[in-house]
């Protein structure tokens, strides 16, 4: 017959792979595992972190970048009001010599011009188209056509050529929209930008969101105090068109975005107000970093939403694949090795379960043993004692407890506790007698002790023990049996009664005999 622990017929050779002997390799495999999974938790939590930190500092450099080129906006037209306050009436040359000097094309790309638009009063309309029309511009003419309160004709705006023919002579304060970010400019004094419009200058082409901010000029010497006084005053508005989408590519010009973003024009997402997004738009709920950030800009609301792309999350993400192969290997690896190990040792194994079955026996002949000695303390109306040096505590059986009339551990079961049953006038003795037998390096002592019982009476005892020392022969452990002597002191004082008492009996008699004979 053939042992299985060295059968190797394959059946059995993949067999032994699944019995209980092979059950470390199992559990070797089982917490590989588990470890590789906790390992690939935190390295997953890891990259998250570190992909969200990237995905916010993108973001914040996004918002970052329009603002500042906004703002860089804002000082072009600032810096165009400022001539015509140095100035006063600024003429279309020296507006075309001031843009150009700006080099709008290399230095802001993305802005499609500078202009200027001429606050008219009705009284004023007719002498201003004669005006233009006289410096060269015989078709010029407010548009839309219609009688106002006020005239915002876009007088200058360079370059003028393509798309800004189209907005020349346009009265921007005739559209709702305009007219809101341009009254609100020119009664607080402040920048303002429009919310989402269709520009003038989309004449051909792909269409794109329009954008407008204004900046107003006030004539020189009025009081400027009030709103009513600043409408009073105002002379027009130095502005800039924007082309989102022109805007936003001369924004992102040197930046390869991994991000998905769009932007809408109000402080909610309506597709209605969207004014750019990128060409990739994830679907709802696949990306798995997305932010929204409100951005207020000049008297507007802006909302962004950035969504990451796969091309992003990729970056933090290419070490899974390798780490959950290395995991897999080795813990195949460490699963082959345990099985080996443990197959092969199949018969130290037995060996072990035999010595597991002598140790139970040796544990229950202890446990007999134990029972024979409680039986025998019991039989004999001792009580058991243990001091344990190391520890600090002191064990009395329940025997003991009731030889002095205590509940068991009614006292605290401290080394101090014998302290405290002994007679006060013995204590300095015992004490000095019990070092001097744990300095005498003997083992097995024996000693007769008068306890103070709970009622108050002494309680004669015998006190045998034996010292466990360490390799240093220092004592660590003191046990050993309390026996009452009470009955057996009785019997002696009878006994010693009876002898005293007999011997004065005996010699009275002779006394008298001796002094007859005297």
């Amino acid at each position: 017959m053939s042992d299985p622990a060295t059968d190797h017929r394959p059946e059995q050779g993949l067999r032994q792979y699944f019995t209980w002997r092979n059950s470390i390799a199992w559990v070797v495999l089982t917490f590989t595992l588990l470890v590789q999974l906790i390992v690939l938790q935190n390295l997953h939590t890891n990259e998250n972190r570190a992909a969200e930190q990237q995905f916010d500092m993108l973001r914040e450099k996004i918002t970052e970048a329009i603002r500042k080129r906004l703002v860089d906006h804002e000082q072009i037209l600032l810096g165009g009001a400022g001539l015509f306050d140095a100035a006063g009436p600024v003429s279309r040359e020296q507006w075309r010599t001031y843009v150009e000097r700006l080099q709008l094309p290399d230095r802001y790309p993305g802005i499609q011009g500078v202009g200027f638009a001429q606050a008219i009063r009705p009284g004023e309309r007719a002498a201003h188209i004669t005006s233009v029309r006289a410096q060269g511009y015989p078709d010029y003419d407010i548009h839309p056509a219609g009688q106002r309160e006020l005239y915002t004709s876009i007088v200058y705006l360079e370059p003028f050529a393509d798309r800004n023919l189209a907005a020349f002579g346009y009265d921007m304060y005739a559209e709702p929209t305009r007219h809101q970010a341009m009254r609100r400019a020119a009664r607080l004094g402040e920048t303002s930008i429009t919310a989402k419009v269709r520009l003038m200058q989309e004449t051909h082409g792909q269409e794109q969101a329009g954008l407008l901010l204004y900046v107003p000029v006030y004539a020189a010497g009025q009081p400027l105090a009030t709103p009513e006084q600043r409408l009073q005053a105002l002379v027009g508005f130095v502005y800039s068109p924007y082309r989102v989408d022109d805007l936003m590519h001369g924004i992102f010009q040197a930046s390869n975005l991994p991000l998905a973003l769009r932007i809408y024009a109000s402080a909610d997402e309506q597709p209605q107000h969207l004014i750019y997004a990128t060409g990739a738009i994830p679907e709802a709920g696949t990306a798995q970093y997305s932010q929204e950030r409100q951005l207020k800009l000049y008297g507007q609301t802006w909302t962004l939403r950035l969504d990451s792309l796969p091309a992003f999350e990729a970056r933090f993400h290419t070490n899974e694949t390798l780490v959950v192969g290395l995991g897999l290997g080795l813990s195949l690896l460490l699963f082959c090795l345990t099985s080996s190990l443990a197959l092969r040792h199949s018969r130290a194994e037995a060996l072990a379960e035999e010595m597991t079955r002598h140790i139970t026996k040796s544990k229950h002949d202890l446990r007999q043993s134990e029972e024979r000695l409680s039986l025998a303390l019991k039989g004999s109306n001792d009580g058991l004692w243990d001091l344990d040096l190391e520890a600090g505590t002191t064990y009395a059986s329940p025997r003991a407890w009731d030889m002095l009339g205590y509940r068991p551990n009614e006292l605290p079961s401290d080394l101090k506790l014998w302290e405290r049953l002994i007679v006060a006038e013995d204590l300095a003795q015992q004490k000095a007698r019990l070092a001097q037998t744990m300095l005498a390096k003997v083992d097995r002592f024996t000693n007769e002790l008068r306890l103070q019982h709970k009622d108050g009476h002494v309680l004669p005892v015998l006190v045998r023990g034996y010292i466990q020392r360490d390799a240093q022969g220092m004592p660590q452990r003191i046990s050993g049996t309390l026996m009452d002597l009470t009955e057996r002191k009785r019997v002696e004082q009878m006994k010693n009664d009876f002898v005293s008492t007999v011997s004065h009996e005996l010699r009275t008699p002779l006394t008298s005999i001796s002094g007859a004979l005297g």
